[in-house]
């Protein structure tokens, strides 16, 4: 057994009051009065066919029950059956509204939360009925609120009659959806304040992007579900052959009411983009930030590089100008030369050993061997940067072929 909660109209009292009530199929079996039947994400079925089964009631379009349609970011129809005499048997529409809710985490960081609404409405001349899938937990309360007031009394003549205080919930869930967004930046811009912002969470930043352009696209598609809604209520009072007339008075009530909603709507979104635009400058301010930070750090080490360069070139010029003086000191301390003294009696004596040819036979290879070295080295080096950087782009390829056939 399945339990739903529904919020239904007693002509006898003239107020609303909820209840729960076993699911029956077809749904006009649960309520002979106006009502609302709320059912959670997890009561609505999950396969099509069930989900046709279910709504059989409303002749919805096949499309609407597919899976494409169920995981849709928002839309809106209806369609009018006819009996014999050419007059409204019934009126069913469809809509589907996306709001996503961000908050706090307890552990400093951003959550959210879907709501994925889908409304289908049923108006028959003498009845009329509203399913409401997946809304938030208090949307039920809010809804009973807003119609136990004396200005909500609601002109069950006409097939929107039901959207009016549906679309008064979602604004406002809509409103919540967009202030959080908000809050998330202006803690930004505090921490900004505070001289923080080089330390500045990307991360944080993007998810918090990600939740903002959400946002403005689902209220994007909102204001277009407005508007038909409203072109169709508009088209029905203009060319309907209802068995119930409705007022000129009320329909003109109507129209402009749903031309209020839109406007707030349009107002949202209008603040969804200011809020990009200021997390924008947020982001753009942070890398400034780094980056001048970064530029200071790169001064000071070209300060030190340049002061260390100064030092370096002091001890080159100092060796160049003793490594002469060296190397021929280090030549003629060598056993290959032998000065003698003269003592009065014998004159100084010069001599040079007649194996002084060793020391070039040895000294001269091993110069070269070690510059050849020095040069193999380099080349190899060389070549493996080649060889990396040529099984690096292979990699790359094989990877963005995979993610093509993915």
């Amino acid at each position: 057994m399945v339990l739903a909660s529904i919020l239904e109209f007693s002509p006898s009292t003239g107020k609303w009051h909820s209840r729960k009530a076993e699911l029956e199929v077809p749904l006009n079996r649960v309520s002979p009065f106006p009502c609302y039947i709320f059912l959670t994400k997890s009561v609505y079925p999950k396969r099509e066919a069930e989900r046709r089964e279910l709504l059989r009631h409303f002749n919805i379009p096949r499309m609407i029950a597919t899976d494409m349609c169920n995981q849709c970011n928002g839309y809106f129809g209806s369609k009018e059956v006819y009996n014999e005499t050419d007059q409204t048997q019934s009126y069913n529409t469809w809509l589907r509204c996306l709001v996503k809710i961000s908050h706090h985490t307890p552990q400093g960081g951003t959550g959210y939360t879907w709501y994925e609404m889908t409304f289908f409405t049923h108006w028959e001349p003498n009845r009329c009925m509203a399913v409401c899938v997946d809304i938030p937990d208090n949307f039920l309360t809010d809804l009973e609120h807003a119609l136990s007031t004396e200005s909500a009394v609601l002109d069950l003549s006409d097939p929107f009659t039901l959207h009016i205080p549906l679309m008064d919930q979602i604004i406002m869930l809509y409103d919540q959806s967009v202030w959080r967004i908000r809050d998330l930046i202006r803690r930004v811009e505090k921490n900004r304040e505070k001289d923080q912002a080089a330390d500045a969470d990307f991360s944080e930043l993007h998810e918090i992007s990600r939740h903002s352009t959400h946002s403005s696209e689902t209220l994007s598609v909102t204001i277009q579900t407005m508007e038909d809604l409203q072109q169709r209520h508009r088209e029905f009072h203009e060319h309907s052959l209802s068995p119930i007339a409705v007022t000129s008075t009320g329909w003109k009530a109507t129209q402009q009411y749903m031309g209020f909603q839109a406007q707030l709507i349009r107002n949202l979104k209008l603040r969804s983009q200011a809020n990009q635009e200021r997390l924008l400058n947020e982001i753009t301010l942070a890398y400034n930030t780094i980056t001048q930070r970064d530029s200071k750090v790169m001064v000071e080490i070209g300060e030190a590089t340049q002061s260390d360069s100064a030092a370096m070139k002091t001890v080159a010029v100092v060796t160049i100008t003793f490594l002469p003086a060296t190397f021929t000191s280090a030549i003629f301390s060598m056993s290959f030369f032998n000065f003698s003294p003269g003592d009065g009696s014998q004159a100084d004596e010069w001599r040079v050993s007649g194996k002084i040819w060793i020391y070039w036979v040895v000294a001269v290879p091993l110069t070269g061997l070690a510059l050849f070295s020095w040069f193999l080295w380099q080349r190899s080096k060389g070549q493996s940067l080649q060889i990396h950087n040529l099984w690096r782009r292979q990699f790359d390829r094989q990877r963005l072929k995979q993610d093509e056939k993915a």
